[in-house]
């Protein structure tokens, strides 16, 4: 005959059902704290059962303190794509000035205007561009080159520069 005492007791312990709750109390006892059903839980602070902290804290004693630190790393991100906006521009902006200002400037040189005209047409354009003239018997090459620097000061470094060329054939006089 089987003795009463260690009924449902395997080589593995006690049964499943029996280990289900803290201490032997039933599932339905623990589901929530103080004996509240679980879906007396799933909406308490907004938060859904499974984002809930275990230890008996509360969410937002936990999360106290991060949006000033999101904060903190959200402004400079900000700030450094600005400035990477700004930059974009400012070098598409000198892009298209530059290979206007060096048009204009080969088509004087081919008109047979003077180096002091066509430098002071290429600086009216764009003024910070450096010029450069070339002629290669009836053909006139006018070269430009900018420095486009990002808008922060403490970046001077960081720059790109831009070059534009135009050629035009010389006018027979």
């Amino acid at each position: 005959m089987r003795s009463t005492r260690n009924a449902g007791v395997g080589r593995f312990g006690p049964p499943l059902w029996a280990r289900v709750g803290r201490l032997g109390s039933p599932l339905w006892a623990r589901v929530g704290r103080l004996g509240s059903p679980l879906w007396a839980r799933v909406g308490r602070l907004g938060s859904p059962l499974w984002n809930r902290a275990w230890d008996g804290t509360r969410d937002r004693d936990r999360d106290r303190g991060s949006v000033i630190a999101e904060t903190a790393i959200a402004i400079p991100c900000l700030l450094a794509v600005g400035a990477a906006l700004l930059w974009a521009i400012g070098i598409g902006t000198t892009t298209l000035a530059l290979a206007d200002a060096a048009g204009q400037a080969a088509r004087a040189v081919a008109r047979g205007e003077s180096a002091a005209v066509v430098a002071a047409l290429a600086a009216q354009a764009a003024p910070r561009a450096e010029v450069a003239v070339q002629e290669q018997g009836p053909m006139v090459n006018v070269a430009l080159a900018q420095r486009v620097s990002v808008p922060v000061p403490l970046l001077d470094g960081f720059a790109v520069t831009i070059r534009r060329s135009a050629t035009a054939a010389r006018e027979a006089p």
